[in-house]
């Protein structure tokens, strides 16, 4: 959708941003799926970035008749609208190379044992395209060659398509076993794959399990040290809470703490997880 909308209304910004800056983008298109180039996204990025400051900033100046408040708050709108529309292809590029990762294992292994069984390169390619994200990459392997390609190009472009070293390496394996028809490298990067998705899933627990605990803290205990420390404060010390800024703490600053730290463990959840 977004995608569609930077080819329908974008235009071409190349020279507001240096090349370097133009080439990453553009691989990070590519990779991401997304067909608009680099100029259309760059162009699509600043327009919704001025849009967002200029509603941002009349919003603001209508609510609250402040210029200096309202100019900051059209800025750091327009400003992190900017951020996220830029960034957005490296992170689409990112999560499409979990995805292939998540069923290389399988799908390598699967043509290892088609090679094994003396089946043609060919047939134990086609074997591995029923296997989610990276299958969808190996029929598309099987279309190129079809087209007229050679299977080391089309396995090249595979790891080119793909923001993945491990996709790269199962490309140049699948390469090595195309010329020497043998698959016992298929299998060893298979079990490395599997054992590197276990390291994360174990990266990610220790990590679930140390938020879990900041989780609590911030739900039950901050906020009833807060609550002491207010009812204390106003009787015995100098310091004094309106109502507005103890309801904001409770309703607002540690339901929003607690929320952001459960999106930040939905965001970071190994794909692996998501799949089981």
């Amino acid at each position: 959708m977004i995608d569609y909308l930077a080819l329908s209304i974008g235009w071409d910004a190349s020279k507001f941003f240096d090349a370097r800056t133009r080439q990453r983008l553009a691989a990070a298109l590519r990779k991401a799926g997304f067909k608009s180039d680099a100029g259309k996204w760059l162009g699509f990025s600043l327009a919704c970035a001025v849009f967002a400051l200029v509603l941002a900033g009349l919003t603001a100046y209508a609510a609250t008749g402040q210029l200096l408040a309202s100019a900051a708050t059209a800025l750091a709108c327009g400003t992190t609208t900017l951020f996220v529309l830029h960034s957005l292809p490296f992170r689409r590029a990112a999560k499409r190379a979990e995805e292939v990762e998540i069923d290389l294992p399988v799908a390598l292994r699967t043509a290892a044992t088609e090679l094994g069984l003396k089946a043609s390169f060919e047939r134990a390619l086609e074997s591995a395209t029923r296997y989610g994200a990276a299958g969808a990459e190996f029929k598309r392997v099987l279309g190129d060659v079809k087209q007229g390609k050679s299977f080391p190009e089309a396995l090249r472009q595979m790891g080119e398509r793909v923001d993945s070293v491990l996709a790269k390496r199962a490309a140049m394996q699948l390469s090595l076993a195309f010329e020497e028809g043998r698959a016992e490298g298929l299998r060893r990067l298979a079990d490395e794959l599997v054992v590197l998705q276990k390291e994360r899933v174990k990266r990610y627990a220790a990590k679930q399990g140390l938020l879990s605990l900041a989780f609590v803290a911030i739900g039950g205990i901050l906020p009833a040290f807060f609550g002491a420390y207010v009812v204390v404060g106003s009787a015995f010390l100098d310091s004094q809470f309106s109502v507005g800024q103890v309801l904001a703490a409770f309703l607002l600053f540690f339901p929003l703490a607690d929320a952001a730290i459960l999106l930040y463990l939905r965001s970071t959840a190994p794909k692996v997880i998501e799949n089981a």
